[in-house]
């Protein structure tokens, strides 16, 4: 893999990880710089499972940027 194709997926990896952290640690905030409708109840699990599965594609990318032939499927 080319350099240009690691710094695309190290950047890739990045980008999930803070969207991912935000929604876990900081929605609050976010929600209201993004003017977002109130998450509570299931809704607010539901917005776990989708930052937890964000941050699982950042780890995904992460590795793919490392080692490009020993994580091809991912």
């Amino acid at each position: 893999m080319n350099g240009h194709a690691k710094i695309l997926f190290v950047i890739a990896a990045l980008f999930n990880v803070a969207v991912g952290l935000s929604w876990l640690v900081a929605f609050p905030l976010v929600q209201n710089l993004m003017q977002l409708a109130p998450a509570e109840g299931s809704n607010r699990m539901i917005l776990n499972i989708c930052a937890v599965l964000v941050l699982t594609f950042g780890y995904a990318y992460y590795m793919v940027s490392r080692d490009p032939a020993k994580y091809r499927p991912y």
